[in-house]
């Protein structure tokens, strides 16, 4: 079962995403994410945080780390509407820009995943 998270583990994602650093790590630990997303409440002091990791790993060139920080933002915007739909609107600004750029992609692959 995944572990709810914790400020470490979303500083720790946070940091192996600015590394240089295999893709599949990077992905690895997005999925970690991921799951303990869709599995307990964020915490608070996290939804920043996790959005940021998120935008990050979705902004990236890699469509497997693009496709696994697409369906981790969709697990974080699914809880959160259900936990705390303010934060959404916090994040809206910033998220918006990277999904809008997304969709306009050459690639079908990443347009399908936006």
């Amino acid at each position: 079962m995944a572990e709810k998270l914790t400020d470490e583990q979303v500083a720790g994602l946070l940091a192996i995403l600015r590394k240089d650093v295999a893709v599949d790590q990077k992905v690895q630990y997005v999925n970690a994410i991921k799951s303990g997303i869709k599995q307990h409440n964020v915490p608070d002091s996290c939804v920043a945080p996790v959005f940021e990791a998120l935008r990050i790993a979705s902004s990236t060139q890699h469509s497997v780390l693009i496709n696994a920080g697409f369906t981790a933002l969709n697990h974080l915007i699914t809880r959160l509407s259900r936990q705390e739909p303010r934060y959404l609107l916090r994040e809206a600004k910033h998220t918006l820009p990277l999904l809008v750029e997304k969709l306009g992609d050459s690639k079908d692959k990443i347009r399908t995943i936006a």
